[in-house]
């Protein structure tokens, strides 16, 4: 059997909240967007509900197929669904999940650099290095390597 290479694509495909038998019935379905065969997954979902203090935690679990559904009758209404909230499932990250990183920085069209206020001189030198201003340094010694 071949082996599957990357990593899952997931998306929310369609979330809503219906009327049945004067409970919350919550149905979320969520679609596998990458290029490849699907993923065999199980990707967590927590539905926080009205006067609850806590999530509640749901699997949602890819069997071979693109698309993958909770349907849940609940007693209290549901205010929001975050899917894989914990970032357990192996799955490619949307944009605004990714943490800003130096790489992405050093990576944009347009640059931006906060020194601290502290920073001699020295330390803001290429090459410059010491445990109080690595951050310095670090700016410093890419602004170096791109000038060249």
């Amino acid at each position: 059997m071949a082996r599957a290479s990357g990593c899952a694509g997931a998306v929310v495909e369609d979330a809503r909240i219906g009327a049945s038998n004067g409970r919350h019935r919550l149905i979320v379905r969520l679609a596998q967007t990458q290029e490849a065969a699907p993923f065999r997954l199980t990707v967590p979902v927590a539905v926080t509900l009205q006067g609850e203090a806590t999530a509640r935690l749901f699997d949602v679990r890819f069997d071979g197929g693109r698309v993958a559904g909770l349907d849940v009758l609940l007693e209290a209404r549901p205010l929001r669904v975050d899917v894989d909230p914990g970032f357990d499932a192996f799955r490619r990250l949307a944009p605004g999940e990714v943490p800003p990183s130096l790489g992405t920085l050093f990576g944009a069209k347009r640059q931006v650099l906060v020194m601290p206020a502290a920073a001699s001189p020295r330390s803001s030198r290429p090459g410059a290095s010491s445990a109080s201003s690595g951050g310095a340094a670090i700016a410093a010694s890419r602004s170096s390597t791109m000038a060249r």
